[in-house]
């Protein structure tokens, strides 16, 4: 018996291959902050070649930082006004549910760009660092940001306040909101509830430094840091974290 497969299928399977491939990269660096998980924090963002610099702006789900943000440029919308979700959809409303809740390796930029044994980190992973670390603003080499130190050892990382890309609010934008005013660092799990936005976590000056005991939404808008979400066309900043 004789299979045949027709050249659009062959054609599929191939952007399939190529648009999951990974590139490994060696030698990025990253820090034992003593956390209970035993998560490994890199030194800096994807994209960046210092711990000051911003890096990259992502849209969740993306495999490359672009220089724009815009709905209709998003590659799991649909077309039109009306939100439809072609992939990591909860809701019926918003089109077939896949029930995926967290990116896999082929859409998370930071596996894509470094490798196997990196990826964006999870909201739980966030939370961890909130909690079991002192966040304090300051400036590294010129540059403002927030220094996350460890509680159980002479450790830190730095965030810089790169802002965010896009007016999410808006249909998006060529942007960059804010810089210098907020950190926002993307998670790698999708806001179930809200499944047009992915979770993330943000630090910003213009806020008091206040930690709820609780985790619901996840900490609403105001806490500082806090852990939330945000819409999944906007740009966002990647700190890769190491996944053994």
């Amino acid at each position: 018996m004789k299979i045949r497969f027709s050249h659009s299928l062959i054609f599929a399977f191939v952007c399939l291959a190529i648009a999951c491939q990974k590139e490994p990269v060696d030698n990025h660096e990253y820090v034992d902050l003593g956390l209970p998980s035993g998560t490994l924090w890199a030194t800096m963002n994807l994209g960046a070649k210092q711990a000051q610099e911003v890096g990259g702006f992502y849209c969740w789900g993306h495999q490359q930082s672009t220089a724009s943000w815009y709905r209709s440029d998003y590659k799991y919308f649909g077309p039109g006004q009306d939100t439809t979700i072609l992939k990591y959809n909860t809701l019926p409303r918003y089109g077939k549910v896949d029930a995926l809740v967290k990116l896999e390796e082929c859409d998370d930029a930071a596996t894509v760009a470094w490798g196997n044994e990196w990826c964006t980190p999870t909201i739980e992973q966030c939370i961890e660092l909130m909690y079991q670390c002192n966040w304090e603003a300051g400036i590294l080499n010129g540059v403002r940001g927030v220094y996350v130190r460890s509680k159980t050892n002479s450790n830190w990382i730095f965030f810089p306040a790169g802002g965010y890309g896009g007016d999410a609010h808006h249909g998006g934008s060529a942007d960059i909101m804010m810089p210098g005013e907020i950190v926002l660092i993307m998670a790698s799990t999708l806001d179930s509830r809200r499944p047009y936005y992915g979770n993330d976590m943000s630090f910003s000056f213009s806020q008091p430094v206040y930690l709820s005991k609780d985790y619901s939404d996840i900490m609403g808008y105001g806490w500082n840091p806090r852990a939330g979400s945000s819409n999944r066309f906007g740009g966002h900043n990647v700190r890769p974290v190491r996944k053994y």
